[in-house]
């Protein structure tokens, strides 16, 4: 028995060969993308999750739920982030996943 210790990359580069681990992993890339956004906005501005919540127009529990990664943000959601952030929102549609073809939707915050 090996005692070989292995980085979380290598652990999750395994697990996604598994098509359920995959599916999984890409049903919470919407949660994971919006978290990075806040987190790194809250750094760069160097401001609380309090500050960021009167920001949004929502209250710190609701952004410490979207800095967790755990839970996807609603449509409305979204738009209030990128209204706030002076971001765009863009959303982009897939018929199939290797298919060069998407449409590609430009929400105006």
């Amino acid at each position: 028995m090996s005692n070989k210790l292995i980085s979380a990359e290598e652990v999750h580069k395994k697990d996604m060969k598994s098509a359920k681990y995959r599916a999984e992993w890409e049903r919470g890339a919407l949660a994971r993308e919006v978290s990075e956004l806040l987190v790194g906005y809250r750094v760069k501005h160097n401001i609380s999750q309090t500050e960021l919540a009167k920001h949004l127009g929502t209250g710190q529990a609701k952004v410490s739920r979207l800095e967790s990664g755990e839970h996807t943000p609603n449509l409305q959601t979204l738009k209030k982030i990128a209204t706030a952030l002076e971001i765009d929102l863009k959303i982009v549609l897939h018929s199939d996943k290797n298919s060069a073809g998407h449409k590609e939707v430009l929400l105006a915050a």
